[in-house]
């Protein structure tokens, strides 16, 4: 998940993705940890940040019944929070290998 967040709720939106909203994703066991980072480049528009949110799925079928059963209401809870405010966009990827590793 890709969020272009206003600069002045930025902080707000972190700490609420770390402290609720996260949280709850992974309560819903279809997925086996999340990571969240801040895109540096290229450049967020003036006034935003972009933040990058990345959950592992257990499985395509978990996907499916997160998608399903889950995330209309914890999307439903980020809209109601923060509105035009955080403008998510949602992508799926497929890791096809694992990642390299250095000796």
């Amino acid at each position: 998940m890709t969020v272009e967040v206003d600069a002045d709720t930025a902080d707000d939106w972190q700490a609420w993705m770390r402290t609720v909203h996260i949280p709850e994703v992974l309560a819903t066991r279809c997925f086996t940890g999340a990571e969240i980072a801040r895109r540096d480049d290229p450049p967020a528009p003036d006034g935003t940040l972009v933040f990058v949110v990345e959950y592992r799925a257990r499985s395509a079928e978990q996907l499916r019944v997160y998608r399903e059963a889950h995330a209309p209401a914890l999307q439903q809870a980020h809209t109601a929070r923060y509105g035009t405010r955080a403008r998510a966009t949602r992508t799926v990827r497929t890791v096809l290998a694992p990642p390299a590793r250095t000796q």
